[in-house]
């Protein structure tokens, strides 16, 4: 093949190595829906339409061997202004998961800064100051009201480890008509996704012998928060078990459906997060515990 025609292919691979459902490079096993359109893994295996064509994807996909074959031969150049470095096809993804020129949005609730990975920590430094925590502060998380008809409430923090890496801790109160009223707490590294990296988040009294615990690698700015808020990858707690085991007995009211709900500054969670890596000793964020204090535990309509 002359170096003409491998540089068209390269060309054309270029402007079709990217998912047509969630827009990042493709996987190395790449699938399609009937009509021909092609698709990452994790989408071809979570959708059941095309959303270019509508037609249906069969259950389980329906691989593009092909495409696999003539991409994986390609050293593509990242999409992403300002990076302009070149990989192997199946090596484009893993970079673009942590690229430093990746255009992300800041996770903190109500805030609207977007820029690029690299960028994120100097705006939290600026803009976000007094939300930061180092591991050996005492932290408190406050749960306030929120308009949104998913979220009841939600705090969050930003955590920083000896090694000088930012986390965000999140704790939101949900519900919906498969759910009922509980609290999820959130776990986010502030960067791309890094390989090997854990989090585990606990809830543990001596009261009732209960232990909660999620053991996950943690969110990344990759991850699209407002999805994540209502993963079930997430630390969850129903409120009934929160108002049983926290540490500060709630005094309640009733509503006009006669559910009872707790007045304010009702109830303190205990909660530990600890990051580790690979075989590394992990890192415990806040001095003993991050409590957690619901200042109001409002309903909001079921979505």
């Amino acid at each position: 093949m002359s170096d003409d025609s491998s540089i068209r292919i390269e060309e054309i691979a270029e402007q079709n190595a990217t998912c047509s459902i969630c827009e990042n490079y493709l996987t190395p096993r790449i699938f399609q829906c009937l009509a021909g359109h092609w698709f990452c893994e994790t989408c071809a295996l979570r959708v059941d339409a095309c959303p270019t064509c509508r037609g249906n994807i069969p259950r389980g996909g329906v691989r593009n061997r092909f495409a696999e074959l003539i991409l994986s031969g390609c050293t593509l150049q990242c999409a992403e202004p300002g990076c302009g470095q070149k990989f192997p096809f199946n090596e484009l993804g893993t970079h673009y998961e942590k690229c430093e020129y990746r255009r992300v949005v800041c996770p903190k609730d109500g805030c609207g800064w977007c820029g690029t990975i690299g960028d994120i920590e100097e705006h939290i430094e600026n803009e976000h100051t007094q939300d930061i925590y180092t591991i050996t502060d005492s932290v408190a998380i406050n749960i306030t009201n929120t308009d949104s008809l998913i979220i009841d409430a939600g705090g969050e923090i930003f955590l920083r480890t000896s090694t000088d890496q930012l986390f965000l801790f999140g704790a939101y109160i949900i519900r919906g008509q498969s759910c009922p009223n509980s609290i999820v707490f959130v776990v986010m590294y502030i960067g791309g996704k890094v390989p090997g990296m854990k989090a585990l988040t606990s809830i543990s009294t001596d009261q009732d012998d209960v232990e909660l615990s999620v053991e996950r690698a943690p969110w990344s700015l990759v991850d699209d928060i407002s999805s994540v808020r209502k993963s079930r990858q997430n630390l969850f707690i129903e409120n009934d078990l929160a108002l049983r085991i926290g540490s500060v007995q709630p005094t309640f009211k009733y509503n006009d459906q006669l559910r009872r709900h707790p007045m304010n500054s009702g109830l303190n969670l205990p909660v530990v997060v600890k990051i580790s890596k690979d075989d590394q000793e992990p890192i415990q964020l806040g001095c003993n515990s991050i409590d957690v204090n619901l200042k109001t535990l409002t309903c909001a309509s079921d979505f």
